[in-house]
């Protein structure tokens, strides 16, 4: 530099700093002749950390929160652009101005919706910084009815018992008021509160309606039902009569071939509630029974299909009971003699088929088929039914052909 006597100037000088050189120096400038010092301090730029202080936990629907601390460590006052990333849960941002050395908190937030259950990783982010943290969201409270107890009939104007099992399947806590509802109609009510997975059992005392009938009725939550069918009508077992039994589609009595046959009855409602009635059919020593829906003033056949299968050549008594009400029958499983085509029948019912030819009456012609017939394997084969002379043990021979006559000859 070239000065006049007497003359001044001024000068500026500089140095370069880089990204460490924050801090204070001493600067000196210096001629041949003198130097002066001054302090200089080099400022650290903006740098905006972030920390995640809170997070929430939504519930599918919800506004998913985030709040966190943004500080700027540097010495500059700058805005910056803070974002929050959740993942498929979408994004949010917000502008924050912070001088050196001063922090503030900004809470972002996304809205979740419905399907969005689950785990996400959040981020907040500034352009120098960084945090993550994991959150939920959770599914709403789902209360689910299962196990309903209650009676399927009942008298008008009963009071019943009616229980079921109300279970929050959702990961959220909630309240909902359980209704029971008869016919459609809400007729009682209780507040149940569940943690998730927390189940409670409901109970409701209702009065029935006088009117008879079958009805619909359950118990009923905001996301949930169980329902089931209640017959409301008078107690007790149908009155009945029973009549034209008929064995082997021939009345009540018959005599047939050994066979599949079938027995049936006519079933008729005689007063009292309408309802399910027990039929039974004894058949010798054999109980078949079935059960059969009657209403009012109806009557129906009921039919035991192939009720004689199985069974060997013998007499049989027929009984058919139905509740207060019964009928009485019997069928012959028979065989047929020295050609007949029809079968032996039992004319006094005694147990033995005196009637050899099958014609409804013993006379000669039977002593006289039977005697020619008596060592046929029919006959032979079911002694028991062709034992005249009731010896023991049971065998036919020439002295049952002549037990036969004298039964004839009286």
């Amino acid at each position: 530099m070239t000065l006049g006597g007497g003359a001044s100037t001024n000068v500026t000088l500089s140095v370069g700093t880089g990204p460490d050189d924050a801090g204070e120096y001493t600067a000196t400038v210096s001629s041949a002749d003198d130097s002066a010092s001054a302090s200089v301090t080099v400022l650290a730029p903006a740098d905006f950390a972030v920390s995640i202080a809170e997070t929430t936990t939504p519930v599918e629907g919800e506004q998913l929160n985030i709040t966190a601390e943004i500080t700027n460590t540097g010495d500059v006052e700058t805005t910056q652009t803070i974002e929050l990333s959740a993942g498929a849960l979408g994004t949010d941002s917000t502008n924050v101005t912070l001088g050196g050395g001063t922090a503030t908190n900004v809470t972002l937030g996304v809205v979740t919706g419905s399907g969005d259950a689950g785990e996400y990783t959040a981020t907040v982010s500034s352009a120098d910084d960084a945090d993550t943290e994991n959150v939920t969201v959770l599914a709403p409270a789902n209360f689910a009815v299962s196990d309903l107890r209650a009676p399927t009939e009942a008298a008008p104007g009963a009071l019943i018992n009616v229980n079921a099992t109300v279970n929050n399947t959702g990961s959220a806590a909630g309240e909902q008021v359980v209704e029971f509802r008869f016919d459609g109609t809400a007729v009682a009510n209780t507040t149940v509160e569940l943690n998730a997975s927390e189940s409670t059992v409901v109970e409701f005392t209702p009065t029935l309606p006088d009117q008879t009938g079958t009805f619909e009725h359950g118990v009923f939550t905001d996301d949930d039902n169980q329902t089931a069918q209640i017959t409301v009508g008078e107690s007790g077992s149908p009155n009945v009569t029973l009549s034209n039994l008929s064995v082997a589609g021939d009345g009540d009595t018959t005599t047939v071939t050994a066979g599949n046959y079938n027995v049936s009855v006519e079933l008729s409602h005689d007063g009292g509630p309408d309802g399910a009635v027990p039929v039974e059919l004894t058949l010798g020593n054999d109980t078949t029974s079935k059960t059969v829906s009657l209403n009012a003033s109806e009557t129906t056949i009921v039919t035991f299909e192939n009720a004689t299968g199985g069974l060997s050549p013998g007499v049989y008594n027929i009984t058919v009971s139905a509740v207060n009400a019964s009928v009485a029958g019997g069928v012959t499983l028979s065989v047929a003699v020295g050609g007949n085509t029809d079968p032996a029948t039992d004319t006094d019912r005694d147990g033995l088929l005196e009637d050899i030819d099958g014609n409804g009456e013993l006379t000669i012609f039977d002593v006289q088929t039977f005697l020619t017939n008596f060592e046929d394997p029919g006959v032979q084969d079911n002694a028991a039914l062709f034992n005249f002379d009731t010896n023991d043990p049971v065998d036919i021979i020439i002295f049952d052909v002549q037990s036969l006559f004298l039964d004839l000859a009286g």
